[in-house]
């Protein structure tokens, strides 16, 4: 319950309620934000940890950390392995 909390407070803007990528602020960015539920199937929890606290330069995704603290962002790590 806590990483939806999490994710629906500060990811799903971009990423969208099922993390698809289909976000109302997510439309007009270019690129276009990642699809989570393709993308949690291929990385690992590290990855997933790494990528929300450093964010991915050239994208609109920005770094998590100081933002969101290490259990917050593992939560929404455990939150978006439940995305289909």
């Amino acid at each position: 319950a806590d990483g939806a909390k999490v994710f629906q407070t500060n990811c799903e803007t971009c990423h969208g309620p099922q993390g698809r990528g289909d976000g109302p602020a997510g439309q007009a960015l270019v690129p276009r934000p990642r699809n989570l539920a393709d993308l949690q199937a291929v990385a690992s929890d590290d990855y997933l940890f790494w990528r929300i606290s450093a964010g991915k330069p050239g994208t609109s995704m920005i770094g998590w950390k100081g933002i969101l603290n290490e259990d917050q962002i593992w939560q929404a790590v455990v939150f978006i392995r439940t995305l289909k």
